[in-house]
């Protein structure tokens, strides 16, 4: 009987403990569906975020490469529907078979499918249902099974075409950027912003003479191109620009070998990442430009001193002083002729050695002053020409010559006679002067002797009344003599050889009715006979028309004739002007072409062609640019001397000049580098063009019979209206490729 109590009791343990375990198994269930509800819950949001997101694309590829998920901002950006893109391969929908780098993505997709972890994060080119190319930045996840297998690759992306797009740009600015530097006709320099030298452009190094690996990591305000007093004015300028101010200021250089020269220097700051990395500096020499300046300003004071009241001795140190500045004068003098005393006479003179310029007798003086003077035409004499000259007997020494003497004395014209001489000399340097300072003096002699003959006639005039009608008519400036009113009363000589016009013809009549002006100069005239009678006096080039009707370049000056204290009159002075507009005009023309070749100049030429591409895109026309470049020249220079290198290169562009069209034009860039432009042609017409220029240079090579052989080495580009381009990537196309020609055959492969 207990045995059974017990029996029972155990069984009611069991059941209480049965029932405890289906209460929390029942409990369970219901944890596991609140649980398998949250997670629904969790992927339905999960699908909403990754379908709804207007920037980030999803996709998901199964191990054959096939798309199992595509978001609706992937349906979008590639511009498929979910029917059309789902079960198809990744690869030749979204992604191309080889991209623009001809890179294989097939296999990389094939590589991401088994090595995830190697390409956690990647980059590479996609491709929209229109065939555009696009740029997606990956995020790959593996996805595995149950047993670690690789089920899925989870994919997400994100467009960096603009990103991509802006690197290739920058990557293709900084190229222009070093083509434009190296190829620059201004000289470049290129600094830290501490101001150290990172880079120098060929010009830089032409200019200053100073190679790249001198001056490297050298600072700019170190003193190498600065004269010792503009050293802390480089450091200035350096600090205010770096602190924004701009930079265009004019100074003093020093080059390698102590020159110093004036240059023009701007900066522009050089921006990478929008952050300050350097400066770019710009060297202009200014040389040429400034002594023009320097000639007009000395032209202008020379004209205003000799229409000033000064006498005729204050002139000539006025004469002296302005000259010093363009040209050595510590030896300097005038010389004037007086035929009717056969005479020559030495008004002013400066000299270090001498201290007496005697009168000199005109015609039995066989002196360098009277060769001058006799001749009409300049003389630049050496020590050694001038005693060989006198061993021959045709040179009699006046005056102090030393070993190293030298001499250059130009006439002093008007109209076609000469009145005297102005000569400047040293007696310790023979290098002083050249053939540039003879141009430079002929230009300002006839400003000079104009000077000099309008205030010997207006010292003569205020001497004498009674000499006034000989003066007049012996002057050798056109003169006219006007009542107030602008009316004739009488003309010299001159005035009718220069114009054609008899005094019986123009007497009376008003300077002003058109008898001498052009239709459009008469309110000039008029304009001008004002001035004189308010002013006093002015001086002004314009034109002027002969009785024939020929028109012609004049200095025109004007002065008052006052009598009594009253004004009667003006005394008009016409020079023509025409040989010195010439003389103007070469002194342009040496500006323009190349001393040594007379072909264009680089920056000539420049201008050259762009009024040629202009003219092309009017006309709807090519051009053709043919880069070449004298193969070995350096080493003719140096093996048979920059002289056998000058004759090469005239040869050259002799070749050039008798092979061309007159159209076309031939510029020289720079040392053995030429650049010809043939406007209406394009590069079909490149293989005729070289091969006549090929055979020119055949025969030259034969008939020069020299130890060496000249070649070119070659580059074309050409300018299409219908794609154009700028000069500088024209000249870039042509310049590569002309390197790329001279490479080719150094390595022996052309």
């Amino acid at each position: 009987m207990k045995g059974k109590e017990k029996t029972k009791e155990q069984l009611q343990n069991e059941l209480a403990k049965l029932r405890k375990k289906i209460a929390e198994l029942k409990e369970s269930e219901i944890k596991h569906k609140e649980i398998e509800k949250t997670l629904q819950e969790s992927e339905k949001k999960y699908r909403e975020l990754v379908q709804n997101t207007n920037n980030i694309i999803f996709t998901r590829i199964d191990i054959t490469g096939r798309i199992t998920f595509f978001n609706e901002f992937a349906q979008k950006f590639f511009g498929y529907t979910e029917d059309e893109i789902l079960g198809k391969n990744v690869v030749g929908t979204i992604v191309p078979e080889i991209d623009t780098s001809f890179r294989d993505l097939r296999a990389m997709i094939k590589d991401i499918i088994k090595n995830p972890e190697r390409y956690t994060v990647n980059e590479n080119e996609n491709i929209r249902r229109n065939g555009e190319r696009v740029w997606i930045l990956w995020t790959n996840k593996g996805v595995f099974d149950k047993d670690g297998h690789i089920s899925e690759i989870l994919c997400i992306g994100s467009d960096i075409t603009e990103r991509k797009q802006a690197e290739e740009a920058l990557r293709e600015s900084q190229q222009e950027f070093a083509s434009l530097f190296k190829s620059s006709p201004e000289a470049l320099v290129y600094l830290d912003e501490n101001g150290n030298i990172i880079n120098i452009n060929p010009r830089f190094i032409e200019l200053f003479g100073y190679t790249l690996d001198e001056v490297k990591g050298k600072n700019i305000n170190g003193g190498m191109i600065h004269p010792p007093d503009r050293i802390e004015e480089g450091k200035r300028l350096s600090k205010d620009f770096s602190e924004g101010q701009s930079l265009n200021y004019a100074t003093v250089r020093k080059k390698k070998d102590g020159t110093l020269f004036p240059v023009h220097i701007s900066s522009a700051l050089v921006i990478i990442d929008k952050k300050k990395t350097g400066f770019l500096s710009v060297y202009q020499d200014v040389t040429e430009r400034k002594q023009s300046e320097k000639i007009q300003e000395v032209l202008y004071t020379i004209s205003k001193d000799a229409n000033s009241p000064i006498s005729l001795n204050e002139l000539y140190k006025s004469i002296h002083q302005e000259l010093s500045t363009i040209i050595d004068t510590t030896n300097f003098y005038i010389a004037l002729a007086d035929y009717q005393k056969d005479k020559i006479r030495f008004p002013y003179f400066v000299d270090e050695k001498d201290d007496d310029f005697p009168i000199l007798n005109f015609t039995e003086t066989n002196s360098l002053t009277v060769k001058v003077i006799e001749s009409g035409k300049p003389l630049l004499l050496n020590s050694k020409r001038i005693k060989n000259m006198m061993e021959k007997g045709e040179l009699v020494p006046v005056g102090t010559i030393t070993n190293k003497s030298i001499w250059l004395g130009v006439p002093l014209k008007i109209a076609n006679k000469t009145i005297g001489a102005i000569a400047v000399q040293s007696y310790t340097n023979p290098n002083l002067y050249s053939e540039k300072d003879i141009k430079l003096l002929e230009f300002v002699s006839s400003q000079v002797a104009t000077a000099i003959a309008r205030k010997k006639t207006e010292e003569a005039l205020r001497q004498s009344h009674q000499e006034f009608a000989s003066l007049f008519k012996s002057s050798p400036e056109a003169l006219v003599y006007l009542d107030e009113n602008g009316n004739i009363i009488n003309i010299n000589p001159r005035f009718t050889e220069l114009f054609g016009y008899t005094l019986d013809e123009v007497k009376g009549k008003n300077i002003n009715d058109g008898m001498i002006h052009p239709p459009d100069r008469i309110e000039e005239g008029k304009n001008l006979d004002k001035t004189a009678l308010s002013k006093g006096y002015f001086n002004y080039e314009t034109v002027r028309k002969k009785k024939d009707g020929t028109c012609f370049p004049v200095s025109v000056s004007g002065s008052d004739i006052i009598i009594g204290g009253k004004i009667k009159g003006i005394i008009g002075t016409y020079i023509d002007i025409t040989k010195r507009k010439k003389m103007e005009e070469e002194l342009q023309k040496l500006a323009h072409y190349d001393i040594l070749t007379n072909c264009c100049t680089r920056g000539y030429g420049l201008a050259l062609l762009e009024q040629q591409i202009k003219i092309a895109n009017r006309k709807k026309t090519p051009i053709l640019l043919l880069y070449l470049d004298v193969d070995n020249f350096k080493d003719i220079n140096d093996t048979y001397g920059h002289a056998e290198g000058d004759m090469v290169l005239k040869e050259v562009a002799a070749l050039f000049k008798s092979t061309l069209r007159e159209t076309d034009i031939i510029c020289r860039l720079g040392g053995d580098e030429f650049l010809l432009i043939f406007p209406d042609s394009s590069l079909d017409n490149a293989p005729l063009i070289e091969e006549r220029i090929n055979k020119r240079l055949k025969e030259l090579n034969e008939n020069l019979n020299k130890p060496y052989r000249i070649s070119f080495s070659t580059g074309l580009s050409a300018y299409d209206p219908a794609n154009p381009l700028s000069i500088e990537k024209l000249i870039k196309i042509a310049d590569e490729g002309m390197y790329k020609e001279k490479k080719e055959k150094k390595t022996g492969r052309l």
